[in-house]
């Protein structure tokens, strides 16, 4: 096998010394060195019939990359999730949105009271202002390639089964429900598992109900169904760990 050569010597001067920095290949298969941009993953949506995605899916649809349809309403994603972060986020009026308009966020409740935000309903049989922000999550996870479908997004093996990375955004109702299921479950069938919520599998659907108003509204239905090995688990931890990810702040959900 031929020897890999240095594709370039510099010379600096330090201390009054010379010293030759030799600039080594990176690994095979690898990247080496600082990444001046934050690693985006791919964005899941729920297509709630309104909005851009209304354009091209159908109101149910699991949706990955605003491209690529994973399942239909009413149809299992199996996923795992490695991180949660909490925040609270402004309420935008319906006419009020578009281009350029862009919810404020806070990291706390006591943040967004600072900013005169308003957080909670007045108490029962009181009048008063509604709320102006909501709790929301920023989901990290990794999504189970669903059978026949085709997208090169997939690509980690993990737990039996082809995967990819995936960011989520939940606010109102919609994270209510998510973040009931998870926190439950992070707490109580997870707490004594290695690695907390890496250790389970969940199943991730959505289905649309009618509302009083005669409209209807899509929301996600989940439920932990199966569990990662301790051995999954360690692969993930090795894996991840450190790994860059998009920013909270990218919240690009309408």
């Amino acid at each position: 096998m031929a020897t890999v050569k240095p594709d370039q010597q510099v010379l600096d001067q330090v201390s009054g010394e010379t010293a030759v920095a030799t600039r080594q290949p990176a690994a095979v298969g690898q990247i080496q060195g600082e990444i001046p941009t934050q690693l985006k993953l791919p964005l899941l949506e729920i297509a709630y019939g309104v909005g851009k995605l209304s354009a091209t899916f159908s109101q149910g649809d699991l949706v990955l990359d605003r491209k690529y349809l994973l399942v239909r309403r009413g149809e299992p994603l199996i996923v795992t999730f490695v991180s949660v972060s909490l925040y609270w986020k402004q309420y935008i009026e319906a006419s009020q949105r578009g281009p350029g308009v862009v919810p404020k966020t806070y990291d706390t409740e006591a943040q967004a009271i600072a900013a005169g935000e308003i957080t909670q309903w007045p108490p029962r049989g009181q009048t008063g202002p509604k709320p102006t922000v909501s709790p929301a999550g920023f989901y990290q996870l990794l999504i189970r390639k669903p059978e026949g479908l085709a997208c090169p997004v997939f690509g980690y093996v993990f737990a039996g089964g082809v995967w990819a990375p995936a960011r989520m955004f939940l606010d109102k109702k919609a994270h209510r429900i998510v973040i009931q299921e998870v926190d439950a479950q992070a707490r109580f069938a997870l707490s004594a598992r290695k690695g907390g919520l890496l250790a389970g599998q969940f199943t991730l659907a959505t289905k649309t109900t009618p509302r009083p108003d005669g409209k209807t509204e899509t929301l996600p239905v989940i439920s932990l169904s199966g569990a990662n090995s301790d051995q999954d688990v360690e692969k993930l931890l090795k894996d991840f760990t450190g790994g860059a990810v998009a920013p909270r702040e990218n919240d690009p959900t309408e």
